[in-house]
């Protein structure tokens, strides 16, 4: 299997913002296989990571 591509530090607004714009003309199951995969690939970032530690360790995150 490949590695996945790099997910840039902006990709996850747009991603998410683009999504949403076309979910509603989907059928129900294309709309929630579309929210779940933006949201596989928005929540897998360094950031996202970061943010989960960061929120459990009680600190401020560090976000690159």
């Amino acid at each position: 299997m490949s590695e996945p591509l790099p997910i840039a530090e902006t990709d996850g607004p747009y991603i998410m913002i683009q999504a949403i714009a076309r979910i509603e003309d989907m059928s129900k199951a294309d709309g929630l296989f579309a929210e779940s995969l933006c949201a596989a690939v928005t929540q897998t970032s360094p950031d996202a990571h970061e943010g989960l530690a960061a929120f459990l360790e009680k600190r401020a995150p560090r976000f690159r």
